[in-house]
């Protein structure tokens, strides 16, 4: 079953009942004018009545409490479609989502009159369903407690709306219409792209009269008409079918199928008018258009691998994807929800295939959260969808949704070779060599990391600072729920939170994290939350000891840097050659996409430094982040500061800059954040924590420094590995959870490292950008 046939064709009458009101920016309609053998359709709904304290899903910030009431009610509807031996169902109901354990339940009690498979099952997605419904730990946060009792009781009414509408249906014919419209607005200032698409499906009985109409528009499925708070509520979903039926009718049953909403919603309604009532003069006009005819009906589905994703056990490692085609118009059914942007490429996918027009329904038979592409990933509101995958499942559901079409051929995706860790270990210091594009630098790096045991970045987050990044929803979970795995308690509510601070990253760095997480085995939230999070919960981030060194005739000015980490850890040096940009070098940790000290092949060297403040660093994105974008694009000190300069509210830290190529020699301290502070060509000086209050390490250092001992490479290289104090072994310079001393010298454009064992310092070992190591 589901393949399409052809036969004898008929024409069925318009509908003449609908006026045709407001005009629309552009306007499809297709015609139907095939021989075809006769279509039988049937529709019909049910309502849904949840039982007495029953909670509410859709938002977290509820934390599963029971509904106080009803505001409207909500519905179960099925619509039949058969012809020849092509039968399907496509069932809508009032839910956040369709849980798996409801659809399991669900196609255990269908009417065994269409295949398993050939069923389809939407949520409208509204925020005040019914819950109780998953049994996930993230479906309980957000739906309540699991409840076998209203599962069984919302699978029934799908079985009752589908047994009711196989028994009532008729010959038929169909048609379809499109415009495209200013109906959706992005979520997001500034905005993002939005698929601006209404789509109208037309299902009449043999004399014309309307059975269903389909309406599919990513307008998100909040109530414009106003919050209704702790009470059951279709939404706009269910205001606007409502609406539509009120106007064509109490025989026809009207459909709204959630499009392409993960960062969209529906624009303001004019004059005071509900959204929901203009939105059904909108397709009352569109359906007045459509010239119903007989039609082939097919049916294709693919199950498809689902991409790493943050949300761990709480989804299905498989997605299935479902496409309806009726003659030319192509229906995808696809369980996350995509952004305006990926809805858009979608349907132009499917042009290029030859259909004439497309739907794209969100979410359909589960729910993944929303996708976001790399350029949108990091836009984030209040009451937008969460993102659990990574900036590359934009490529993913593409392809997935459109490979189940039978019209044309699938654009082939570019081979290339794969990935290979470039990775080698010698004198306590991991090499990594990265080139090529920013995903395939990441790819590389990211396959080093599964080799040094990818799992260590996800254990590796303080559990205080990851309830703190989740925005007070994670509460005292480490305490609750001891047995529940770290990265699926947290990492998916703290991830999704933090992707707002990847504002003010580049693409490239984006596509880099994304590679990396891919390759490693760990989710792009999990990478991210690393790159973020401090060492642990009392220690301050980032390096502390680095100094400017005086610029001497031979080897110019100089960067030392001693690295701290509060674990045992082993250094990692990255060697980089990107397709665009200037080759580099940089030092850091093994998880670190940039490092916190390098030097690229125009003398350009960086080196980060703690925030100002000292002590623990707040929720933001660390300076080091930064390190990678100078020194891939940077070819001049003005260059570099003017990249370090812009404003990012979402970054911390300080950047010590020096450039010395071709005997000129320019240094800067660049202070991160929404108002960047520059100070140009400093004297000489500690680079501390808190200038105003050194610790003993610090002061020690100051003390070197004023003795001379910076005036020189080697000078430089003793201050680093001071063990000589005979004072506690914090106020010696090289501590006790110091890793690695670097020193950066941009004239030779060579980074210098220096790895300590336990009886002290070893010599330092030299690493051109270009060439071998010393």
């Amino acid at each position: 079953m589901g393949g399409a046939s052809r036969g004898k064709s008929k024409t069925g009458a318009p509908l003449k009942l609908i006026p045709r009101v407001l005009c629309v920016a552009s306007l499809t309609a297709a015609l139907f004018c095939v021989r075809a053998s006769a279509l039988e359709a049937g529709a019909a709904k049910v309502e849904i009545v949840p039982g007495p304290g029953v909670p509410l899903d859709g938002d977290f910030a509820r934390r599963g409490r029971p509904a106080t009431g009803a505001r409207d009610p909500l519905f179960v509807r099925a619509l039949f479609l058969q012809e020849e031996s092509t039968a399907v169902f496509i069932v809508v109901a009032d839910l956040f989502a369709v849980t798996p354990d409801l659809r399991a339940r669900i196609l255990d009690r269908a009417p065994d009159v269409v295949p398993r498979e050939n069923i389809v099952l939407v949520a409208t997605h509204t925020l005040n369903g019914p819950g109780g419904l998953d049994r996930s730990w993230l479906g309980r946060q957000r739906g309540g407690r699991y409840m076998q009792e209203q599962v069984d009781a919302v699978a029934a009414k799908f079985a009752e709306a589908m047994q009711l509408a196989y028994d009532g249906r008729k010959r038929a014919s169909a048609g379809y219409a499109a415009a495209e419209t200013s109906l959706a607005v992005s979520r997001f200032d500034p905005p993002a792209p939005v698929d601006a698409q209404l789509g109208v499906l037309r299902v009449d009985d043999s004399d014309g009269n309307p059975i269903a109409i389909l309406t599919n528009f990513g307008a998100g499925p909040q109530s414009s008409e106003g919050g209704p708070g702790f009470t059951y509520s279709a939404g706009l979903p269910g205001a606007f079918c409502g609406a539509l039926e009120a106007a064509t009718g109490p025989a026809v049953v009207a459909f709204f199928l959630n499009g392409a909403s993960g960062d969209q919603v529906a624009a303001p309604a004019d004059g005071g008018q509900f959204f929901s009532e203009m939105l059904a003069a909108r397709v009352k006009g569109l359906v007045n258009e459509i010239k119903c005819r007989e039609v082939t009906l097919g049916f294709h589905a693919a199950t498809q691998e689902v991409p790493l994703h943050s949300a761990g056990p709480s989804y299905s490692g498989e997605a299935v994807f479902q496409v309806i085609e009726i003659d030319r118009l192509a229906m995808l059914f696809v369980p996350p929800i995509p952004s305006g942007a990926t809805g858009a490429a979608l349907r132009r996918a499917v042009s290029a295939r030859g259909y004439a027009q497309s739907m794209v329904v969100a979410p359909a038979n589960g729910y993944l959260g929303a996708v976001a592409s790399a350029e949108t990933i990091a836009l984030t509101s209040a009451d937008g969808e969460p993102v659990y995958l990574g900036p590359g499942a934009a490529e993913w559901l593409l392809r997935s949704a459109t490979a189940p079409l039978s019209r044309g051929e699938p654009a082939l995706d570019e081979v290339k070779p794969a990935a290979r860790a470039a990775r080698e270990e010698r004198n306590g210091v991991v090499y990594i060599a990265r080139s090529g594009t920013p995903i395939e630098m990441g790819e590389q790096h990211g396959l080093a990391l599964r080799d040094l045991g990818a799992e260590s970045i996800a254990a590796g987050l303080p559990p205080r600072w990851l309830s703190d990044a989740g925005n007070g929803l994670l509460g005292h979970w480490e305490l609750l729920r001891p047995a529940v795995s770290l990265e699926a308690l947290a990492i998916p509510i703290a991830g999704d939170a933090a992707r707002a601070l990847l504002q003010g990253l580049g693409l490239d760095s984006i596509e880099m994290l994304g590679g990396m997480s891919d390759a490693a085995g760990v989710s792009f939230a999990a990478l991210w939350l690393r790159q973020l999070a401090p060492p642990s919960d009392d220690a301050p981030a980032g390096p502390v000891g680095v100094v400017f060194g005086a610029q001497s005739a031979a080897e110019g000015i100089l960067l030392g840097q001693s690295m701290e980490w509060p674990d045992a850890v082993t250094p990692t040096v990255l060697r980089v050659s990107p397709k665009s940009g200037h080759a580099y070098v940089a030092a850091g940790l093994p998880w670190q996409m940039a490092g916190v000290a390098g030097v690229n092949d125009q003398g350009i060297a960086v080196a980060i430094g703690p925030p100002r403040a000292g002590g623990q660093r707040a929720i933001a994105a660390p300076a080091e982040i930064l390190l990678a974008e100078v020194l891939a694009n940077a070819a001049t000190f003005d260059q570099a500061i003017s990249i370090l300069a812009a404003p990012r509210p979402h970054f911390s830290g300080r950047v010590f800059l020096a450039s010395d190529d071709g005997g000129t020699s320019r240094s800067a301290i660049v202070e991160i954040g929404e108002t960047p502070v520059v100070r140009l060509d400093p004297a000489p000086a500690l680079l501390m924590a808190d200038d105003a209050s050194p610790t003993p390490r610090e002061v020690r250092v100051q003390q070197l420094m004023d003795g001379g001992g910076a005036a020189t490479l080697a000078g430089v290289e003793r201050i680093l590995g001071d063990r000589a104090h005979r004072a506690a072994p914090i106020d010696h310079v090289l501590g006790p959870r110091t890793r690695a001393c670097i020193v950066l010298v941009p004239r030779r454009h060579e980074l210098r490292i220096m790895v300590p064992d336990s009886s002290g310092p070893r010599s330092f070992g030299a690493i051109p950008v270009r060439g071998g190591e010393s």
